[in-house]
């Protein structure tokens, strides 16, 4: 890989990561309870002052995106939809909470960007 292709990935790298962080402050934060909101300032305060790419940073990147999943997880709740003209009885169906709605959507936007 040429030292021209590394700086251009860089620059991308960078550029993707600073719309993680406006993801993280306008849609991320404000949906987390107050004391996982700290972790997420620090992740969006390393982006930019641009030390993301630091081992450390991605490991807490890593960390951060397995929080949103419990955060996620703790909010839906899959439930059995009876109905007598449903070949089985019924169907399972599945209920978000808003706050984890909106921060699927957040994480789908946040992965879209890789």
């Amino acid at each position: 890989m040429s030292p021209d292709m590394v700086t251009r990935l860089a620059a991308l790298t960078i550029m993707q990561a600073h719309i993680v962080a406006d993801e993280l402050r306008d849609t991320v934060i404000p949906l987390l309870p107050a004391s996982k909101r700290s972790f997420a300032a620090s992740l969006t305060r390393r982006i930019e002052r641009g030390t993301v790419l630091e081992e450390d940073a991605l490991r807490e990147l890593v960390t951060f995106g397995e929080l949103l999943t419990q955060q996620i997880e703790a909010g839906t709740h899959v439930y059995w939809q009876g109905e007598d003209n449903h070949v089985r009885g019924g169907f399972e169906a599945i209920h978000r909470e808003p706050e984890p709605t909106f921060l699927t959507r957040a994480v789908n936007r946040l992965r879209s960007t890789n």
